[in-house]
């Protein structure tokens, strides 16, 4: 099964990678022993009153405070989210503000924007054991199905800044989690920033800086495009996207291949366009809606062992000849849209998750647009390294960022 594992793999990074590649190296950190650790347990915090619709985007449904470091008050919250569309949801996250001394400043705030992870309930980091911790990525001893924590969650305490780490609605609460859906992962990162303000009962600073990886990526730059006028209230002064999922829609020949390829993103993209644009189900064939379930089903490494082991086509046809589809995924490429805040992307050369050539044509297509894109490209870097390898770049652009919102652009 490893073996046939391996070749759908190399089938999948052929795709997104837009020229020929001859790849040898299995996809970073999907260690199928992972696939038969479940999601985490849904917990009563998670469920949602009987009617939401009235309540502002923002609003705190219910919140409690949970272990976290020593220097801090963590939180876990429920709060309501909005849809492209309007629709109030709810959604999940943390948030943890700095113990300070009498007199001390709290600076502002850090919003993380975590990666794949699924898109069941379960998959929801802030329902991990002790989730308000540093990054940890999944497996380990503890077995974790999924990545947990915040990258440099310590450093940002100490510099006092309050941090928020949504779940995206979907993971964690009761609805569908829109996977890839640009708007609406925008809309959780930035209505988590406000429900903060309530949490924490203290004034934290109104300087916001995003911090995105992979899927987190992709939401903090729709986020800064959506940001002036949708949430005017929350100032980014900052945003750090690492090895973003920035590049939905590809060539006609790449995209189709990539659907067609026997990897768990196109069942992640398809459950979620399925529900948030009510697109043509008749796209996936009788297999297809099987990965589409198990997609509903279970975390990330999981999808991976389940579309591997079934047989036949997923797709009925090639999706680009589905105008409707092509509509949907088109308006998912990050970049399209000016970013009135300067955008820093770190992206490792040897990545085979996120390919580098996807950074390389969202960065054109977000300098047509008008964005300040800064690339920092880090050589035989792979899509795990980055928190590792560039960590002091990036609390230093954050820092300068913050310290002088005008200081990238000079």
């Amino acid at each position: 099964m490893l073996k046939y594992f391996r070749l759908y793999i190399l089938t999948f990074i052929h795709c997104l990678a837009f020229i020929p590649t001859s790849i040898s190296r299995p996809l970073e950190g999907f260690d199928l022993a992972l696939a038969h650790e479940p999601p985490f347990p849904v917990t009563a915090f998670y469920e949602t009153p009987a009617d939401i619709t009235s309540l502002p985007a923002g609003t705190v449904i219910r919140s409690d405070i949970i272990a976290g470091p020593g220097n801090a008050v963590a939180w876990r919250v429920l709060y309501v989210s909005e849809r492209w569309n309007g629709e109030r949801v709810p959604a999940s996250g943390l948030v943890l503000t700095p113990l300070v001394k009498q007199g001390g400043e709290r600076r502002g705030t850090i919003a993380w924007a975590h990666g794949t992870t699924g898109a069941a309930r379960g998959c929801a980091p802030s329902l991990a054991p002790n989730p308000a911790r540093e990054l940890t990525q999944r497996g380990g001893e503890e077995r974790l199905p999924i990545d947990i924590g915040i990258p440099f969650l310590a450093d940002w305490l100490a510099r006092g800044y309050t941090v928020v780490a949504p779940d995206y609605a979907g993971l964690g609460s009761n609805t569908a989690h829109h996977y890839m859906v640009g708007d609406d992962e925008a809309r959780d990162v930035h209505n988590l920033v406000r429900a903060s303000r309530a949490i924490t009962g203290t004034g934290h600073g109104d300087d916001i800086a995003l911090i995105g990886w992979s899927q987190g990526g992709h939401a903090v730059l729709f986020a800064g495009e959506i940001g002036p006028a949708y949430a005017p209230d929350n100032a980014i002064r900052a945003i750090v996207a690492l090895a973003p999922g920035s590049t939905v829609i590809m060539a006609p020949e790449q995209t189709n291949a990539f659907f067609a390829a026997k990897t768990p993103y196109p069942y992640l993209i398809g459950q979620s366009y399925l529900d948030a644009y009510k697109l043509d189900p008749r796209l996936f064939t009788k297999v297809g809606h099987k990965n589409l379930a198990a997609a509903r089903k279970g975390c990330v490494v999981s999808l991976f062992r389940d579309v591997s082991r079934n047989p036949g086509d997923g797709l009925a046809g090639p999706v680009m000849n589905n105008p409707d589809w092509v509509s949907a995924l088109t308006r998912n490429n990050a970049g399209l849209n000016p970013s009135q805040t300067p955008v820093f992307i770190v992206h490792g050369r040897s990545d085979t998750v996120v390919p580098p050539a996807a950074t390389t044509a969202f960065v054109e297509r977000a300098r047509q647009a008008g964005t300040d894109v800064t690339v920092h490209w880090i050589d035989n870097a792979g899509h795990r390294d980055l928190f590792r390898t560039a960590k002091a770049d990036i609390i230093n652009w954050i820092e300068r960022s913050l310290a002088r919102p005008d200081a990238l652009r000079k």
